[in-house]
């Protein structure tokens, strides 16, 4: 995607790549997600949103959504257990590592240039070839920590 061109714009292209039509309801999906700065959401928070605007728009569409988001790299999904997954949207956004809170599931993301060295450095040692990665540590924030004590 280039600066210029819209997250609809890109979702277009990655459907008629794959031969899929757009649709009203996919479209307003990609708008409500990209309608705000870089944010974490679940499909259940998406849905409530989007039947404020249209309330026909169903689950299975909101959920199909995502999934080609996810297919287009437009998407990532965030499994923070206990059945809990949060989406966040990835066009235009650089990578970035996750602190997952097991009390209030808040998201914390973080940059570390020096845990991208050690793992470049895992790789070639291991002759490896990464195609993608993920770091999440999962623990208590300080707020779910004092609420502990």
């Amino acid at each position: 995607m280039t600066d210029r061109t819209s997250p609809l714009e890109s979702f277009h292209e990655f459907l008629r790549s794959r031969d899929l039509k757009s649709t009203s309801q996919r479209d307003m999906i990609v708008e409500q997600i990209f309608s705000k700065p870089h944010h974490h959401f679940s499909a259940e928070e998406l849905l409530e949103t989007l039947r404020e605007k249209d309330p026909s728009m169903s689950r299975a569409t909101v959920y199909r959504t995502l999934l080609l988001l996810q297919d287009g790299n437009m998407l990532e999904e965030l499994d923070i257990g206990k059945g809990h997954k949060y989406f966040e949207p990835m066009l235009g956004v650089s990578h970035h590592d996750h602190l997952i809170c097991l009390g209030c599931e808040q998201i914390i993301e973080f940059e570390s240039p020096e845990i991208e060295s050690i793992q470049d450095q895992i790789i070639k040692k291991n002759q490896f070839e990464a195609v993608y990665h993920t770091h999440r540590i999962f623990g208590y924030c300080q707020l779910c920590q004092k609420k502990s004590k």
